[in-house]
């Protein structure tokens, strides 16, 4: 590897050809991005008129670059970014001038061949641009920073020109060639290590793509790479997120995905002494592939049934993305006939229901990660020994027995709601989704709510309005502050309207009759009570909150289920599913081990709970005594860490008033109920990447 400080222009210059590779992301600056290079460049061109002495160089960047092999042909590690402005800017400034002497940083030779070949997503609009018969793509970043040099340009004369080429002489990079056969997927992750920005799908696409010859790795970006990114509308960080999550039930950290996916991937491909099975690879990316075309059902509501879109539709405009670690694999299983329609508009359905009255109630959305990370593979494992049960009964019971931040709420959580919340001081989409479901249930002809207030031509009222004149304190009474403070933002006086919020403050009376009021209201549902009604008041609102809570109670009703889960009452087998499962902390309370099975090695007996718990804690040390260690040197001097077991283990004894030594320096306490001690080992499984059901539990008769 070696260095050096060159211009850019005269690498440009130099270089026959510049290939930018399929695992690069697409070029992804804009024109703030364009409009910074321009100033500087504007700057340059300020001393050079002004005779100022300090230097006219100005670094513009590291640029990293494989040698093909071939003489004066390179590869781009790093600097597409910058190396395809510049092959921009040339243009723009060749297309004013026609000065041929500029071909040579854009053309090979005189053949009128480009210089710079671009990976596929980019390379068509770039040549849009040498050719005046062909039309540009709309949305390229391409398109618009070539048009944005243009404009800038456009004003300037030969002379100004002719500074501006001056100035492009004095960006100066960091070129690194990192020679022909040197392993560039290392030198990849260094620089990253450093802080480039690029995202952690910029990151897998490299992982996959950079080791392969430089044919296969063309033929790999086009039958998996591209599908891939297309089907995920470009969130590939996204996509990985969901399939690894509910491939390891649990959600990888933003900070550590790409990393998470490199040990996925090495244990997929059964990696070791650095080779890989590529039998295996090849079935990786298929799989993925076809995952995501499930992500891209999620995204466009485009499964081919119009019941199953409505509701992932729906879905989508209650801003949970937690649950696609859920969908994926569940549309995957429907695409390739492994579920029919009417199980998926049921299971649908009653996910719809659960996240929506979790929303009504303001129920905390922290464990919603954990709760569908989960879900499929319990909902499968389930399946497995109840063959004549559907799958819809069985979400339906895994989702009834989550207890405490995951529970389902019930009926009388939502009647309260809707007699003492603020609906309108809530999460807008929120807002809109509860309104549009309000109005829209038994619609046959539905009023196209959400893009109407997108487009600001609906938007949220107060009946009775937030500020309130004299004629509002004459038409509530004496006890007019009471009822406005009580019930201002309740769901009985929010409705949806079509006028102006100008004339928000105005009488019922004229809310009701004027253009676009109440009586002329599309809102058939929502503004019943409004159009009919001769006042305005406490009377009014109560009346109008328990019909939109009845509405409620129908719309989204409290699901039912007639399953029970298979129970082997002859070894009294027993798999942990994790604390929120009500019937698993049932099971477990006032009962006494007699054996476990953990992480499928043999089965150990056991006298008590405590041994139990003791000896899984030690096989995890045994694996990696880091995550426990983290835990225990937390500083106890500071608030309380969120994190379960950060209160569970300590490098000092005297902390517990029942501690256990682990190892030096290492404590924990056995002063624990049974809820505690599997609350702890569901928080360690999780950070040792261990799914809950990998413990099984045989119960003494």
């Amino acid at each position: 590897m070696d260095g050096e400080m060159r211009g850019i222009v005269e690498h440009l210059q130099k270089v026959r050809r510049i290939n930018i590779p399929v695992y690069q992301r697409n070029y992804a600056w804009n024109t703030n991005n364009c409009n910074q290079l321009f100033n500087d460049l504007m700057t340059i061109i300020q001393r050079m008129n002004s005779n100022d002495l300090r230097s006219l160089d100005h670094f513009f960047g590291l640029v990293v670059v494989e040698s093909s092999g071939k003489s004066e042909e390179e590869y781009v590690i790093d600097g597409q970014q910058r190396i395809t402005t510049i092959s921009l800017l040339f243009l723009a400034i060749q297309q004013k001038l026609n000065d041929s002497k500029i071909n040579s940083v854009l053309m090979i030779d005189d053949t009128g061949e480009l210089k710079l070949k671009l990976n596929p997503a980019d390379s068509k609009a770039y040549q849009c641009l040498f050719d005046s018969t062909k039309t540009g793509i709309n949305g390229s970043n391409i398109i618009n920073n070539f048009e944005f040099f243009k404009s800038k340009i456009e004003g300037l004369n030969d002379l100004e020109l002719k500074d501006l080429l001056k100035a492009l002489n004095h960006l100066k990079i960091m070129l690194v060639n990192i020679g022909y056969g040197e392993d560039p997927q290392k030198i990849f992750e260094s620089l990253n290590s450093t802080g480039i920005d690029l995202t952690e799908g910029d990151k897998i696409r490299n992982f996959i793509l950079m080791n392969e010859r430089m044919d296969e790795q063309q033929k790999c970006f086009k039958d998996f790479w591209q599908p891939i990114e297309q089907n995920a509308n470009g969130q590939t960080t996204e996509f990985f997120k969901y399939y690894l999550t509910f491939n390891q039930t649990k959600a990888p950290t933003s900070q550590n995905l790409y990393w998470n996916f490199v040990s996925y991937y090495n244990t997929f491909v059964d990696k070791k002494n650095g080779t890989e099975d590529k039998e295996l690879k090849q079935r990786l990316l298929e799989q993925l592939k076809e995952y995501s075309v499930a992500y891209r059902h999620i995204l466009r509501a485009d499964t081919g049934n119009s019941q199953i879109n409505e509701i992932l539709y729906r879905l989508g405009k209650l801003n949970k993305s937690v649950v696609n670690s859920f969908l994926m694999p569940l549309l995957y299983d429907y695409d390739v006939q492994q579920i029919n329609a009417e199980e998926v508009i049921k299971i649908l359905t009653t996910i719809e229901i659960y996240l929506a009255r979790r929303s009504i109630v303001s129920a905390p959305t922290n464990s919603l990660s954990k709760t569908f990370g989960s879900m499929y593979r319990e909902m499968m494992r389930l399946k497995k020994n109840a063959t004549d049960s559907s799958l819809g009964e069985i979400v339906s019971y895994i989702l009834l027995n989550k207890q405490g931040a995951a529970s389902f709420p019930t009926d009388d959580e939502i009647k309260n709601q809707f007699q003492n919340g603020d609906f309108y001081n809530i999460n807008p989409a929120f807002r809109t989704y509860l309104f549009e479901r309000l109005e829209n249930q038994d619609n046959v002809e539905k009023v196209s709510i959400y893009d109407e207030v997108e487009a600001k031509k609906y938007s949220v009222e107060h009946i009775m309005p937030q500020h309130l004149s004299q004629s509002w304190v004459k038409e509530l009474g004496s006890n007019y502050d009471e009822i406005h403070d009580k019930y201002l933002h309740n769901i009985g006086n929010l409705t949806l309207t079509g006028y102006n919020s100008q004339y928000s403050n105005r009488s019922f009376k004229e809310k009701q009759t004027m253009e676009k009021g109440f009586k002329e209201s599309h809102f058939r549902n929502l503004n019943a009570l409004p159009v009919k009604a001769d006042q305005w008041g406490e009377h009014q609102i109560l009346q109008r909150m328990n019909q939109l809570t009845d509405v409620a109670l129908k719309v989204w009703p409290l699901v039912k289920s007639d399953f029970q889960p298979f129970q082997n009452t002859k070894a009294n087998e027993l798999i942990f599913t994790g604390t929120e499962d009500q019937e698993f902390c049932r099971q477990i309370k006032g009962t006494k081990i007699r054996a476990y099975q953990f992480n499928d090695a043999d089965m150990i007996n056991v006298k008590t709970w405590i041994d139990m718990y003791l000896q899984i804690i030690q096989n995890l040390l045994d694996v990696d005594p880091v995550p426990i260690k983290n835990y225990a040197e937390f500083p106890r001097d500071k608030k309380e860490h969120p994190d379960y077991c950060y209160s569970l283990f300590t490098t000092d004894s005297t902390k517990f008033k029942e501690a256990f030594k682990l190892s030096n320096n290492l404590y924990t306490t056995i002063g624990l109920d049974n809820w505690c001690k599997f609350r702890s080992l569901e928080v360690l499984f999780d950070s040792y990447n261990i799914s809950h059901d990998k413990l099984k539990i045989y119960l003494r008769d």
